[in-house]
């Protein structure tokens, strides 16, 4: 391996800043949805009152998929304009996973159906080559959602299709 050179390195160690001053907030919010009336006016004011351009602010977001609905309503009915990285697409929406999470719906309602999740489990093995522990942890929801719809008087597919499951996604 070659050596970096002491300046690259010195430089990597001791960052400094593109920029003169700026400065950190933090805030806490009763409920998302002040949390997000908020986040939409603090971009407002600062393209509006301080001339940031919209193209140099962001707005992360920890878990995509749940939340970026909502941060795009909040956001769009604030008159923001928003553009959403293309990866950052919730992956159910991704063409390449699509046949992965139909074989994995047919062993959880294989599973259902016949209470045998493992059977379930290795045809799928056989017929797809997809028996890991995700299928697994399918069988296990599908389990999850057998026993959630009994405790509650409904359907267990149903209850699987809606994500009803003590499991986190």
């Amino acid at each position: 391996l070659t050596r970096l050179p002491a300046d690259r390195v010195r430089a990597h160690r001791e960052p400094a800043a593109v920029r003169e001053g700026g400065r950190v907030e933090a805030y806490t919010y009763p409920t998302s949805s002040t949390e997000l009336e908020n986040i939409a006016d603090l971009l407002r004011r600062a393209h509006l009152e301080d001339g940031v351009p919209w193209q140099e602010m962001a707005v992360l977001v920890r878990a995509g998929g749940r939340s970026l609905p909502a941060v795009r309503r909040a956001l769009t009915s604030a008159g923001v304009p928003l553009e959403v990285d293309g990866d950052d697409v919730a992956l159910r929406h991704e063409p390449a996973v699509a046949p992965l999470l139909t074989a994995l719906r047919t062993v959880a309602g294989a599973a259902l159906h016949t209470g045998r999740s493992e059977e379930a489990a290795e045809r799928s093995e056989g017929a797809a080559g997809l028996a890991d522990d995700t299928v697994e942890r399918s069988g296990e929801a599908a389990g999850q959602a057998e026993e959630a719809a009994e405790e509650s008087g409904g359907s267990a597919e149903a209850a699987l299709r809606t994500g009803r499951s003590e499991e986190p996604a």
